[in-house]
């Protein structure tokens, strides 16, 4: 179980990462706070087909082919025993739980030193102690 999600795991951070570095279209999909996103993408790992890729962003699926031709042990193959495909269940609403609860965490830092980063750059400050007036 756990080659299972530690692949799935995989992926999908890889799939962020990538999806943030385009150009258009970056922003993080709402669906992986989905269990149903955690369960397609584990299917995708065990080489069986997405029953609801309704339940993934439209670029998914290419982005695993090409991820899965250069990593070819990203593939799970073995057969899964009987009574396990529960326990993946509740695996993947675990990880779309935290998931969504580290983004809701780490929010307020983030922004905050986003803010402390751009605010600078925008508003240019200086400091008013050897500047001469501007009326004499």
């Amino acid at each position: 179980m756990m080659s299972v999600l530690s692949r799935a795991l995989l992926f999908a951070n890889y799939y962020i990462a990538h999806r943030s570095n385009q150009q258009e279209n970056n922003d993080l999909p709402r669906c992986i706070f989905r269990q149903q996103f955690w369960y397609s993408i584990r299917q995708m790992v065990n080489g069986k087909r997405v029953i609801q890729s309704n339940n993934l962003p439209s670029d998914m699926l290419s982005v695993w082919d090409s991820f899965k031709a250069q990593h070819r042990t990203i593939m799970y193959n073995a057969a899964l025993k009987p009574g396990l495909s529960q326990c993946l269940t509740e695996a993947c609403t675990e990880l779309a739980t935290s998931y969504q609860n580290h983004t809701v965490e780490n929010f307020e830092t983030r922004v905050i030193k986003f803010l402390t980063y751009k605010l600078p750059i925008t508003f240019v400050v200086s400091s008013h102690k050897n500047k001469s007036p501007i009326l004499p």
